[in-house]
């Protein structure tokens, strides 16, 4: 009885932790979601800044043609600083809040279906100009890749779910056939 007591008691501490951790739903897999700028004269005028709204992942520079990883959970946030400019050592928010920002025109994917054969998504942006809400970003071009880095033929998991419905039905179909003969002998 007083392994048991230990264990619920274990299990009543931990289930908070268990209830905030980053869990995917059943049946998905994990991708990874990059994004990368193309070179445009508001960006060589400009240095651009990306930086998470929460959480500790870092502060990055974005350069033209490098793909950076960028989160929806922490909030990744843009920020467009003057070139001469020094980089601060330690990121100070209220500091950066004065510059022109924004967040990413695109939500991040984070996973997909089982069945699906993307294991990336690339998400290639253009900062167009600057406006008084912030800088304008554009989406240049939306890529779902597999794991050769090619772009993933999303045609194929839908016929492995078809496939799969049409199975499970007709093993349903000689399940029931087999339990009316065994049945019906009584």
């Amino acid at each position: 009885m007083c392994f048991w007591l230990r264990l619920l008691s274990v299990a009543v501490v931990l289930c908070p932790c268990v209830a905030v951790a980053d869990v995917l739903p059943p049946g998905h897999k994990s991708v990874n979601h990059e994004l990368l700028f193309v070179d445009s004269d508001v960006l060589r005028e400009s240095r651009l800044i990306a930086a998470p709204i929460a959480g500790f992942q870092g502060v990055a520079v974005i350069k033209p043609g490098e793909r950076f990883s960028f989160s929806s959970k922490y909030g990744t946030k843009f920020y467009l600083v003057p070139n001469d400019m020094p980089m601060p050592s330690d990121f100070d928010r209220e500091h950066f809040e004065a510059w022109p920002n924004g967040a990413p025109p695109v939500h991040e994917i984070s996973s997909v279906p089982w069945t699906s054969s993307v294991s990336s998504v690339l998400t290639v942006l253009k900062l167009e100009s600057t406006s008084e809400s912030g800088p304008v970003i554009a989406v240049v071009e939306h890529t779902e890749l597999d794991s050769s880095g090619k772009p993933a033929d999303t045609k194929w998991s839908w016929t492995i779910v078809a496939a799969s419905v049409v199975i499970g039905l007709a093993l349903c179909m000689v399940a029931r056939r087999w339990f009316w003969r065994i049945y019906s002998v009584r």
